[in-house]
């Protein structure tokens, strides 16, 4: 956990060329870079599963349409 915390401290770093350790109060920086990643992280999920969901409703209208015709 230790290492993982760290690697995203160096990763925000850079990226934003803004060194954490010397200046404390740019931590809130360094929070609002975490919720964009996690927002983005989640945001991609979101959309792996509703082209899932689409593919699946486009196969239930397909078979649907066969039994119809």
């Amino acid at each position: 956990m230790k290492e993982s915390k760290e690697m995203l401290r160096q990763r925000f770093e850079a990226q934003t060329d803004i060194e954490l350790a010397q200046k404390p109060d740019r931590w809130k920086s360094y929070a609002e870079w975490l919720e964009r990643l996690a927002s983005k992280k989640i945001n991609s999920e979101l959309i792996g599963e509703n082209e899932m969901l689409r593919n699946k409703m486009r196969k239930a209208m397909n078979v649907l349409e066969q039994g119809v015709t």
